[in-house]
């Protein structure tokens, strides 16, 4: 896998490698999600699904990104629905208060763009 996005490296300016299921979840024996961007060499962005425990998924998830040797660049939010509960109104303050990485933007459900603003 790690050799095939090496070939579109020489083919395209920019690549970007999208990840399934979460930062703990393997991709093969022995093999996983950190081993992965260890061996791209890639910083990570998380996407946070917007939803009660969120906040604690979070954390964990950016102190399980940086234990394993790799760059969290920032969170994206993700809106799952589009009637939000206290948890996902409140969510992007708190982690833009306690989180170590910038929270960089926000999706919103339906939206045909993305909320930038910080």
């Amino acid at each position: 896998m790690v050799g095939k996005i090496r070939e579109m490296e020489e083919r395209f300016e920019k690549v970007v490698v999208e990840g399934a299921g979460g930062w703990e979840v393997p991709m093969g024996e022995g093999f996983g999600f950190a081993e992965f961007a260890k061996a791209l060499g890639y910083p990570v962005l998380i996407v946070v699904g917007n939803w009660l425990g969120a906040i604690n998924h979070t954390l964990l998830t950016v102190k399980a990104v940086e234990a394993a040797g790799c760059e969290c660049v920032g969170l994206v939010i993700n809106n799952l629905q589009a009637e939000r509960d206290v948890a996902a109104t409140t969510n992007r303050a708190v982690l833009e208060e306690i989180c170590s990485v910038p929270v960089l933007g926000e999706v919103l459900t339906d939206a045909d763009w993305v909320d930038w603003s910080g």
